[in-house]
């Protein structure tokens, strides 16, 4: 079936990238591109979703994070 091998493909790069950030630089993530609480951020090319995730922790609970991507 097509497109499978992409879905597959995306999960195996995001269990890769789960090593990729150390906790203690995510703080230093949600500095440098500004995430606040409050802000509602779009991710282009999510994947996954593990970046916009990570994003997440920057709002507090107040936001959104909104990912879109080509592949379901």
């Amino acid at each position: 079936m097509q497109g499978w091998s992409n879905i597959d493909s995306a999960r195996s790069r995001e269990i890769g990238q789960r090593f990729r950030y150390a906790p203690w630089d995510i703080p230093r993530i949600h500095r440098v591109l500004g995430v606040r609480p409050g802000m509602r951020i779009v991710d282009v090319g999510c994947g996954g979703g593990y970046f916009s995730r990570l994003l997440t922790g920057g709002l507090r609970h107040v936001g959104e994070v909104i990912g879109f991507d080509s592949d379901e």
